[in-house]
């Protein structure tokens, strides 16, 4: 006897197989038969699977032509130094970075999101349409940085050691120190901690209205008061319900908690504007992969009604380093752009001076630090304070986590040489053919909150072809990715001869606040901008 449930019904079919019995004329004689067709699961799942292949065979050529994959392949199993799993981790990469994957990942995810609530690796989905961070929320509950990583005979000894984000803190501390500069820290908190009445009881934060903390956060921060000032942000400040930052409100709210802490009684709250800002949507929303097709809506957003005099040159006293919370508002390109209406404009608008802004997305642990210390010897030494706002859930993040995320805590290296007096203006972009030496670390695209970031690359200076360049090494600022989308630059590999066209680095303003890595920090060489990049000899 058949088993009833080893069939699939399907209307309309060709007929085939149809017992007699399933035939009908119905009213009409000479209209068609209504047919069913009936197969058995194992011919289901494998039309499934042709169909399956049928619509990522055409991605999948478009990544990969047939000389990169016998070129893939043969590179797997090359007999050369390293692990075949480093190879195979290379290629997996690949595939998960191709630009085809990204219109299947937004569909799955939007049918997930709508029929289940369901997030991802990066996003919760919590009550009212608000979307949480998850390293946020895990950066809640983890060891965090007092009791440290785990100890694990599993531990992968490809890994960099973990020194931790209390010593590191307390060693940038001192190097200022040291130069007559006063450290001011600004943790801000995170939306999980601030909002987890909109989380639902997930993760274990609890359902109520109240501020959840780390529990070594209060260890923490005291474990640093004794080698710096602190302005610990207790004040009820508003986030967006799809984005990570907080509203326009919320960073006037936390540069008056600043001024405050900097001037006492001597600062006053400046005039504030309301306008409509056009908004398509928050870093969740675009992390999560839904919302791409929502119209965009007008945001009422608050901002200084005259323009703060912000800087990025050598003339203000006082340094702000950050992350996208400074960013945010101020910069061109970010969701909610309205000048006047981020942190930075807020505070100096507050303190009625300009600042020296230093701010990179997702760069506010190490990155913003590294930029701060290659500045000349004399030009550090002149500043006198530096308040240094980032995201809390980077303080709290345990090693895992934080690699996960792209986030690093490294010392700096401060530049010892001053600055050269009546240094030239800019020369114009030089072409050179190069060899390469050595990349700093390319971030993966997906681990990352950000759509743009760039690297530094180290090159040997084969040959100038146009323009005028003295040094035998070129120290070169690439791009990592633009737009999430994996650039040429970040699959070269050491050995490979290239053609660049260079541009001084300090020149590119619309780049200055994407994340950077580099592990070089080279000072007698300048940085440059890889604005044209041309492979001559794989």
């Amino acid at each position: 006897m058949n088993d009833p449930h080893d069939i699939t019904p399907v209307s309309g079919g060709c007929g085939l197989g149809l017992p007699p019995t399933a035939r009908s004329g119905g009213d009409d004689p000479g209209a068609p038969w209504p047919q069913d067709v009936r197969f058995s699961n194992r011919l289901a799942w494998v039309l499934i699977a042709v169909f399956g292949v049928m619509i990522t065979l055409p991605g999948v050529w478009r990544e990969f032509s047939q000389d990169s994959v016998r070129d893939a392949v043969a590179g797997i199993f090359r007999p050369e130094a390293g692990l075949v799993v480093d190879r195979l981790r290379a290629v997996e990469k690949r595939i998960d970075e191709a630009v085809w994957l990204l219109p299947v990942r937004e569909r799955m995810q939007s049918g997930l999101s709508g029929l289940f609530q369901e997030g991802n690796r990066k996003v919760i989905m919590g009550r009212d349409g608000w979307f949480f961070h998850r390293p946020g929320v895990r950066a809640l509950t983890g060891r965090g940085p007092v009791l440290g990583p785990t100890h694990s005979v599993a531990k992968d000894p490809a890994l960099k050691e973990w020194e931790g984000q209390i010593a590191v803190i307390k060693s940038f501390a001192a190097q200022l120190k040291e130069r007559g500069i006063r450290l001011v820290l600004v943790p801000v908190p995170d939306k999980a901690g601030m909002r987890p009445q909109f989380l639902g009881g997930r993760a274990g934060l609890g359902s109520g209205p109240g501020r959840v903390r780390h529990p070594e956060a209060a260890r923490f921060l005291d474990s640093l008061r004794t080698e710096m000032e602190i302005v610990d942000l207790q004040d009820d400040i508003p986030f967006l319900a799809q984005d990570t930052h907080w509203e326009s409100s919320g960073a006037r709210v936390a540069a008056a908690r600043v001024a405050a802490h900097l001037r006492g009684d001597d600062w006053a709250m400046p005039a504030i504007v309301a306008e409509p800002v056009l908004v398509d949507r928050g870093d969740l929303a675009g992390l999560l992969g839904v919302g791409r097709d929502r119209q965009a809506s007008l945001r009422t957003t608050a901002r200084v009604a005259v323009t703060a005099p912000l800087e990025a040159s050598a003339a203000a006293s006082t340094v702000l380093l950050g992350d996208s919370n400074v960013n945010m508002y101020d910069e061109e390109g970010l969701p909610f752009h309205q000048a006047g209406a981020g942190f930075g404009s807020w505070l100096s608008a507050c303190l009625g001076e300009p600042l020296h802004v230093i701010a990179m997305n997702g760069g506010g642990a190490t990155q913003v630090r590294q930029r701060l210390a290659a500045l000349p010897d004399d030009v550090v030494r002149s500043k006198k304070v530096v308040i240094w706002v980032l995201a809390e859930r980077d303080l709290f993040m345990d090693p895992a986590v934080a690699r996960e995320n792209g986030v690093t805590w490294e010392r700096v290296v401060f530049n010892t040489a001053e600055a050269k007096a009546g240094a030239a203006p800019a020369a114009r972009a030089v072409v050179v053919e190069a060899t390469l030496k050595a990349c700093s670390e390319v971030l993966d695209m997906n681990s990352v909150n950000y759509p743009d970031a760039v690297f530094t690359a180290e090159f040997t200076v084969d040959r100038v072809l146009d323009g005028e360049y003295a040094e035998e090494e070129a120290y070169v600022v690439m791009w990592n990715f633009r737009n999430r989308v994996v650039q040429p630059a970040a699959r070269l590999k050491p050995g490979q001869k290239v053609r660049l066209t260079l541009t001084p680095w300090l020149d590119q303003r619309a780049h200055a606040k994407v994340n950077l890595t580099d592990d070089f920090l080279r000072f007698d060489v300048p940085l440059l901008y890889a604005e044209r990049l041309e492979i001559v000899r794989p």
